[in-house]
C-alpha cells in the first residue's frame, strides 16, 4: 500500500506525462507539487525501489505498467488545479 504522498507523486507523474508514458522531469514534478527538486528526487528513489516508476538520474521518470494501471483506476486529478476526469 502506498502513502498519500506517494499517491500524489504518482498522480502528478501520470498527469504530467499526458497519460502516454512520456518522460517527466524532476523539476516539472517539483513545480506541480510545489516542493523542492531535492525532495522530489528523494521520493523518486523510494518509488523506484518499490518498482512503481522507472527513474534514471538526470533522465527523468516514467511510471511502470503496474503503477500506470493503478493510477488510471483511481480518481486522477485530485491535486490542486487539476480536472477530476481521466
Amino acid at each position: 500500500m502506498n502513502t498519500q504522498t506517494e499517491e500524489n507523486y504518482l498522480k502528478a507523474i501520470y498527469n504530467l506525462s499526458d497519460q502516454r508514458n512520456t518522460v517527466v522531469s524532476t523539476n516539472s514534478i517539483a513545480e506541480r507539487l510545489q516542493t523542492k527538486a531535492s525532495s522530489v528526487t528523494d521520493m523518486l528513489k523510494k518509488l523506484s525501489e518499490k518498482k512503481l516508476i522507472n527513474y534514471e538520474k538526470y533522465q527523468g521518470v516514467t511510471l511502470t505498467n503496474c503503477a500506470e494501471n493503478n493510477t488510471q483506476a483511481q480518481t486522477v486529478g485530485s491535486l490542486p488545479g487539476e480536472s477530476t476526469e481521466i
